[in-house]
């Protein structure tokens, strides 16, 4: 899409920013306007980050950017570095910066030699991805340029990959992991990348036991320190009783030990009390309870897990935003199928579009039944009776919907009919066996008559 009108998913810009501002004894200088920056910290604001004194820009003047001069950015480091004596600064991009291409990395060279701090440059500027190709993007760098690999190994720790300020209570999830591990295993957190982490535990995350990566943006930086230090990784978050306790056996097979009894014990008792859930959602029947979840892929992931180990259904969003993402290819404006179509048919395009979406109805119908059918999915069922009723009476209703729409069956149907084909169609659509006997009642008939007035037109004239 090329127009937001609330706010637009973060860049890669955001996620290195919030990775970054986490890291103590570390500042951020951003090489561009003022503009761009105070957006940022009121973000940060926004989300209890209370590092916004870590951010600074060099502001960047016309002249600048028509110029190609970088001494506002040369002078900015000197400044921080000696004003606040930072261990390292970390230069980022801004969008400015970035489209007219200014050599971050080569700046950092050449200035190294006049500042104490390191100096790390990220030239993502916002248009690399999303926030998660930033928050990559920062986890790879701190891997392979801040992580030092002859640090001895110190036994009893382990360090955590992919906590950022943008990820829906983080902290609170951190702390939790830190619990577990401390009561299965008797270990403590070495860093985290990156939530109240420090330059110096970055540095010596070569010396943890194990490296637990919570999702998937963690993982490339994982394998670096793998490859560098020789350090294991686990993929994953714990969600759920049965899924902490899976969770906690991994970790316990890549160190070579198991978690303590007591805590097992614990959780497969609270996974077995779980099981009653699944009963009450057995009672209910056709009336059982289904969960929406919304939010990055690893929290829905994990929650859907745990979800299901309650027996609550999850609503298949994905494939109900799968399939309307499939349909914009033949659906005005975009239509880019229906419009192929037509310029070589040479149609109307306009008219093409709106004899496809007619065509193709059952496309926009088939998501809700999945919604209000998960059997349809294979999703809590409760026999292969279940899914053959919901697989027979959703392709009946599509059939029906899609002849009322287009106003032919044996032949051309009347209005009235066509009104009384699409109420059995959908009646065939809704959950329950009630809805299905009614809607299945009434598009037979209405497939018979018209049958039987299909014959009569056709049977041969007698004449005498």
């Amino acid at each position: 899409m090329g127009l937001c009108r609330y706010l637009p998913t973060p860049s890669d810009r955001m996620g290195i920013l919030w990775s970054l501002l986490a890291i103590e004894d570390s500042v951020i200088v951003e090489y561009g306007p003022a503009g761009t920056t105070h957006f940022s910290m009121s973000l940060f604001g926004e989300l209890g980050v209370d590092q916004q004194n870590r951010l600074f820009t060099t502001h960047m003047s016309e002249d600048d950017v028509v110029m190609g001069d970088v001494s506002r950015l040369e002078k900015s480091l000197v400044e921080v570095d000696q004003g606040y004596r930072p261990r390292v600064i970390f230069v980022v991009a801004s969008s400015v910066s970035a489209v007219i291409g200014t050599d971050l990395q080569g700046v950092c060279a050449y200035m190294q030699e006049k500042v104490d701090a390191r100096l790390i440059a990220f030239e993502q500027g916002g248009f690399r991805g999303d926030y998660s190709a930033g928050i990559q993007a920062a986890y790879r760098l701190l891997a392979e340029d801040v992580a030092e690999a002859d640090v001895p190994r110190n036994a009893g720790t382990y360090n955590i990959l992919g906590a950022s300020a943008g990820s829906f209570r983080m902290e609170s999830d951190v702390r939790e992991i830190e619990r577990l591990m401390r009561e299965a295993f008797g270990m403590e957190l070495n860093a985290c990348l990156c939530l109240d982490t420090s330059v110096e535990k970055i540095q010596r995350m070569g010396c943890a036991e194990i490296n637990l990566a919570l999702c998937e943006e963690a993982v490339p930086a994982a394998r670096i320190l793998n490859q560098k230090c020789g350090t294991p990784f686990l993929t994953g978050a714990p969600y759920g009783y049965a899924g902490t306790l899976a969770w906690l056996e991994k970790i316990g097979r890549q160190l070579g030990r198991e978690a303590a009894p007591v805590l097992r014990a614990a959780l497969k008792k609270r996974a077995a009390e779980a099981m009653q859930y699944r009963m009450y959602g057995m009672m209910l029947k056709a009336d059982k309870p289904q969960v929406a979840i919304f939010g990055d892929a690893p929290t829905v992931a994990g929650l859907s897990s745990f979800m299901d180990e309650l027996g609550f259904p999850v609503v298949a969003a994905h494939f109900f935003v799968f399939y309307f993402g499939i349909v914009a290819d033949i659906t005005p404006p975009v239509a880019l199928a229906a419009y192929a179509g037509s310029a070589i048919a040479k149609s109307n395009p306009m008219k093409t579009g709106i004899n496809a979406t007619k065509l193709a109805i059952a496309a926009f119908i088939v998501p809700y039944i999945f919604a209000y059918s998960p059997a349809l999915l294979f999703e809590n069922i409760s026999g292969w009776w279940e899914v053959a009723q919901i697989t027979v009476s959703a392709l009946l209703g599509i059939f029906a919907i899609a002849a009322s729409l287009n106003g032919f069956l044996y032949k051309k149907i009347h209005w009235v009919l066509r009104l009384v084909l699409a109420i059995g169609g959908l009646g065939m659509m809704i959950p329950g066996t009630l809805t299905d006997v009614v809607g299945l009642a009434l598009v037979a008939a209405v497939i018979v008559y018209q049958k039987l007035r299909a014959k009569k037109n056709s049977a041969p004239q007698v004449i005498e």
